[in-house]
C-alpha cells in the first residue's frame, strides 16, 4: 500500500473519530436539554387565590370605619346569603354562606376589651350565646386558641380594621389597611406586601403563583 493511500486512511480515521465524538456530545446535550425542558414543565402557574363573593364585598367598601349596618347593606348588594356574627372578644366576621373567604372586623369596645385592659377576664354570662365556632382573632393569630362565645350586636355600632381573610390549606392570606403606613397590606403569615390602593392589593393577591409539580404528582 502506498504512503499516500495510508495517509488518506489515517486522515479518514481521524475525521471519523472526531465526528463520533461530536455526535456523542450532541446526543448528551440534547438529552440534557430535553431533561431540563421536562423539569421546567413541572413549573406551573396556579391560581389558588381566587375571587370570592366576600372579596367582592370587601372590594366594594370605600371606608375603613363604618356602622355595622353599612357593611351589611353593602354585602347584600352582592349576596343576600350572608351571615354576620360578633364575638365577646370584640371581633366580628361576615361570611357568604357556603363560600370561602370572610371579612373580619373590630366591633366597638366590648366589656371583654375593658376587662382585658384591666387584667380581668370576667364577662357577664347573660350577654353570651354559647357557640363552638372558633373565630379569627388577628392577623398574627388568625384563630383564637379557645372557642369564643357570640354576643348580640347593634347594627349602628361602629366597626373598624376591616380585612379580608382567605384560607388555603393550613395557611391564611389577608388583605387589610395599615393606619401606620397608610397602605393596603397583603399578608401571608410570613411576609407583608404593601400597596398604595386597595385595588392594587387585591390585584396582587389574585395574581397566579408559580408552583412546582413533581412527576409523581402529575
Amino acid at each position: 500500500m502506498s504512503k499516500k493511500k495510508k495517509l488518506y486512511i489515517i486522515l479518514a480515521s481521524v475525521v471519523a473519530s472526531i465526528l463520533l465524538v461530536v455526535t456523542i456530545v450532541l446526543i448528551i446535550v440534547a438529552n440534557r436539554d430535553q431533561s431540563e425542558t421536562i423539569d421546567e414543565g413541572n413549573l406551573t402557574l396556579v391560581e389558588e387565590r381566587k375571587n370570592t363573593p366576600a372579596l367582592e364585598i370587601y372590594a366594594s367598601l370605600t371606608k375603613e370605619e363604618m356602622p355595622l349596618a353599612e357593611l351589611e347593606a353593602a354585602a347584600r348588594e352582592i349576596s343576600q346569603d350572608i351571615t354576620i356574627a360578633v364575638y365577646q372578644n370584640g371581633i366580628g366576621q361576615l361570611e357568604v354562606n357556603d363560600q370561602q373567604g370572610v371579612i373580619i372586623f373590630n366591633y366597638g369596645h366590648t366589656d371583654s376589651d375593658a376587662a382585658e385592659d384591666m387584667g380581668e377576664s370576667e364577662v357577664n354570662p347573660d350577654d353570651e350565646t354559647p357557640t363552638e365556632e372558633v373565630v379569627i382573632n388577628s392577623e398574627e393569630d388568625f384563630y383564637a386558641d379557645e372557642p369564643v362565645a357570640a354576643i348580640e350586636y347593634q347594627p349602628d355600632e361602629t366597626i373598624s380594621a376591616l380585612r379580608y381573610v382567605y384560607q388555603i390549606g393550613d395557611d391564611y392570606y389577608s388583605i387589610g389597611y395599615s393606619a401606620d403606613s397608610q397602605d393596603y397590606v397583603v399578608f401571608d403569615l410570613n411576609e407583608l406586601f404593601e400597596f398604595e390602593t386597595k385595588k392594587e392589593a387585591i390585584e396582587a393577591y389574585l395574581s397566579p403563583v408559580v408552583r412546582w409539580r413533581a412527576n409523581d404528582a402529575q
